[in-house]
């Protein structure tokens, strides 16, 4: 008996050994992921009013208490830090996460992240511990600012290109309706047929070149929010004679493209 009770005493300890070697591995990879992470546990004592932290390197190591912890951020951070620990503290939330500018020693404010919830609960429920960790995220913040920057700016570049274009309109249309009108010039002035028809075809594709450059200024104007609507009646007999024209000088050799109109002009 004695002999059994001694093998379960030599057992039990090496279970012991075993499950502290264990927590003692657990710990070292915890403190190893959290150092890697540029962060820190934290823990407010609510009962002492008291938050303290056990990395050396935390403004926390020695403790302070909620109104010194709330005082050592920017102070357009502290009614949102105050409100969200409050709302914790009152178990009106369950968790908290916040970005927040913390001071630091040099008097310069840097960038962080807390996250937290409670850990530990009285015998009637209440939170008396918060437990949490914080991160810098300094890095990442200043990131994210300089491309929102570029962004902004990218935009700025886009809405300036579509003013310019917008702009541009009067220039552009000016040499193209010196073309149409000298087109048309050309075919009042001449008799042979051949001469007016490619005067035609010059005038068509003047046309087709100018609403191609509208659609295009229209976007422009449309990115730059200066478009306007004017409403005019459309000739449906010469619309489709310009489609015509357009796809006769695309159609293969060969191909002939037929276009039957009424005598009667309609119009939309």
């Amino acid at each position: 008996m004695d002999k059994f009770t001694s093998n379960d005493r030599i057992k039990n300890h090496y279970s012991q050994n075993l499950y502290a070697e264990q927590i003692a591995a657990y710990k070292l990879k915890l403190e190893f992921a959290i150092k890697s992470l540029d962060a820190t546990i934290w823990e407010y004592d609510i009962i002492h009013n008291l938050f303290f932290s056990d990395s050396e390197n935390s403004v926390l190591v020695k403790g302070m208490n909620l109104e010194t912890y709330i005082s050592i951020h920017h102070p357009d951070d502290r009614i949102i830090l105050r409100k969200t620990l409050y709302n914790l503290v009152q178990d009106k939330t369950d968790k908290l996460s916040l970005e927040l500018r913390l001071i630091t020693h040099k008097k310069t404010y840097t960038w962080i992240k807390i996250d937290g919830q409670v850990f530990e609960r009285d015998s009637n429920g209440h939170p008396t511990v918060i437990l949490g960790i914080k991160r810098n995220i300094n890095n990442e913040h200043q990131l994210k600012t300089e491309l929102i920057e570029l962004r902004n700016k990218a935009e700025e570049a886009d809405k300036l290109k579509s003013v310019f274009l917008a702009n541009m309109s009067h220039e552009i249309r000016t040499p193209l309706n010196a073309i149409m009108g000298f087109s048309n010039l050309i075919a009042s002035s001449v008799n042979d047929e051949n001469l007016i028809e490619y005067a035609k075809l010059i005038d068509v594709n003047n046309s087709l070149l100018m609403q191609l450059i509208n659609d295009v200024l229209d976007m422009a104007k449309i990115e730059a929010d200066k478009l306007e609507f004017h409403m005019s009646e459309i000739s449906l007999n010469e619309l489709m004679w310009q489609l015509q024209q357009m796809f006769i000088l695309r159609a293969s050799s060969g191909v002939e493209i037929i276009l039957g109109t009424p005598p009667k002009e309609h119009y939309i």
